[in-house]
């Protein structure tokens, strides 16, 4: 096959893969783009059957009370406030493509944003507005139609899901964005240690839901071609990512002995983990569509935005 994002051909990775996360099918394999490195899950799955792997017990679509959930909002609380900085002085909107449970969507509507969303119709739509009385609307993102423009459009851990991602980046630029308007995007590294470590086994890649896998090389070079204006871009490592990694290397072994050693080799995988975080499994980008600023990069441990 092409690579979407620069026309090259892509080699087979990994063939025959499950979903090691819930379990809900296998005979999954991943081609990689030989330049930018960009990876593809195979078979293609169309949109209305993309469903099915987005069950009433997929962790995105419940609200979180645990000590996790805690961390995760602050996160997110962090994300919304750092995008404060472009809000205009007047309300600001905000547009959230996938968001899952609207947890997000919550937050920024606390912070000032008047909100909209959109996801899959199924659970997340429900919870959205029991939780939080916010109105989503079902769709997929590849076909969304925009009757209005937004001052932020936000696609946290979403894009990866899409089969087409061109065409979604495309729509948000021409049809999405106001003037100046400002894209957040937030997704796992194809590129990261934890893939390096884990293989087909690595939550980065979360078999079939993560439909393409962003390299960093492969995901500036996609927003450059839309003539998006980078401002800024950093790594994020989320812990919680490489430990679902190494129990689905343990669980979905083949074999109890290749199982007991997955087992004796945890000290080897801790030590790796503390140094993914000079290559951490997530990556942040800010990038506006009228190219007026630089891109700049000034906090320590953060990614220098180059092609």
């Amino acid at each position: 096959m092409k690579c979407l994002i620069c026309k090259s051909e892509t080699q087979t990775l990994y063939r025959d893969c499950k979903d090691y996360r819930l379990g809900l099918g296998s005979g999954f394999s991943i081609e990689r783009c030989v330049l930018c490195g960009t990876g593809y899950t195979e078979p293609k799955i169309p949109e209305e059957e993309l469903g099915k792997f987005y069950p009433s017990v997929y962790e995105n679509y419940q609200a979180r009370k645990n000590i996790l959930g805690k961390y995760l909002r602050r996160k997110k609380k962090r994300e919304i406030e750092e995008l404060l900085k472009y809000k205009t002085p007047r309300e600001s909107t905000l547009f959230e493509i996938g968001c899952g449970n609207g947890e997000t969507l919550f937050l920024a509507r606390e912070l000032g944003f008047e909100v909209y969303g959109s996801d899959l119709p199924g659970e997340g739509i429900v919870t959205a507005k029991q939780n939080f009385c916010i109105d989503v609307t079902p769709c997929a993102a590849e076909k969304l139609v925009f009757d209005k423009k937004y001052d932020v459009v936000l696609m946290r851990h979403s894009l990866e899901h899409i089969n087409d991602p061109v065409a979604v980046l495309k729509n948000i630029y021409e049809n999405a964005l106001d003037d100046a308007g400002v894209l957040f995007l937030a997704l796992p590294r194809f590129d990261s240690l934890d893939h390096c470590v884990m293989k087909n086994f690595s939550h980065v890649l979360d078999m079939p839901r993560h439909r393409t896998h962003f390299t960093k090389k492969g995901l500036l070079l996609l927003l450059k071609n839309l003539n998006f204006s980078l401002i800024r871009i950093y790594g994020s490592e989320a812990p919680s990512f490489y430990f679902s990694s190494y129990l689905w290397k343990i669980r979905h072994q083949e074999t109890f002995v290749k199982k007991f050693l997955c087992l004796l080799a945890s000290p080897v995988y801790t030590a790796l983990f503390l140094l993914s975080f000079l290559k951490p499994n997530c990556m942040y980008v800010i990038a506006k569509k009228q190219a007026v600023l630089h891109a700049s990069s000034n906090e320590s441990g953060k990614d220098k935005i180059s092609l």
